[in-house]
């Protein structure tokens, strides 16, 4: 997110867009000034230069992470416990905890 915000604003250049006596221009020293970290990352995104706005979807790759399988490791959290034999066990006895545990283990088979 920090990347897509630095190549946002670096796209927009605010700098060669407006002058050192235009009002925008003083806003966004501050915001630098507040903010060092951000006007590096600015300075960086603008040296890479690009034809494609950053939030067009020909880009969307660059800024995407990996999302976990919050399914996979439910389950693996759910199996470290106790074995699938004893949960179907606690399950078949009414244990709600077992019934919805068991639920979420066979949710796609």
């Amino acid at each position: 997110l920090k990347r897509f915000i630095a190549e946002s604003v670096a796209c927009r250049n605010p700098f060669e867009k407006y002058g050192e006596e235009d009002l925008e221009y003083c806003r966004w020293s501050n915001l630098f000034r507040e903010l060092p970290d951000l006007g590096l990352d600015v300075a960086r995104a603008t040296a890479k230069k690009s034809n494609v706005f950053p939030w067009d979807d020909a880009r969307i790759s660059e800024y995407m992470e990996e999302e976990l399988d919050l399914n996979r490791l439910w389950e693996e959290q759910i199996l470290k416990r106790r074995n699938l034999e004893e949960i179907e066990e606690d399950a078949r006895g009414g244990c709600i905890r077992s019934i919805i545990e068991l639920d979420h283990i066979n949710h796609d088979k």
